[in-house]
């Protein structure tokens, strides 16, 4: 069975096991809590998602959340090794901007101030 969890990493921190509507909000507490951890002005923190399992569209919701808890300390989040399923979602969303691997803060100002969480 796979622990749905969020693993510190030296950069930032990995998303392991399932991420799904039924378990997301649980995740996003672990993840923002280890992004208070990091100091104001500490520059790209990396959000490997190359483990995330069973992603759905509550997937976005999640990611995006953490863009907006790392901004308001003034960093910048990095998305790498996206799952191909979450790639696919992006594209079918419309999410194009949501640039994988590529820092986010910055790059998406207009998406995630206009988005509620």
């Amino acid at each position: 069975m796979t622990i749905d969890a969020i693993i510190p990493t030296e950069n930032g921190f990995r998303v392991h096991g399932r991420v799904a509507f039924d378990n997301v909000f649980a995740v996003r507490m672990q993840g923002q809590k280890l992004l208070a951890k990091f100091p104001a002005k500490h520059g790209v923190i990396e959000v490997d998602l190359s483990d995330m399992r069973d992603e759905d569209a509550s997937s976005f919701s999640l990611l995006l959340c953490f863009v907006r808890c790392a901004k308001k300390k003034q960093n910048t989040l990095s998305f790498t090794h996206p799952p191909v399923s979450l790639q696919r979602m992006r594209k079918m969303f419309g999410l194009t901007n949501l640039m994988v691997g590529v820092p986010l803060v910055d790059r998406l100002p207009e998406l995630h101030e206009n988005v509620q969480f």
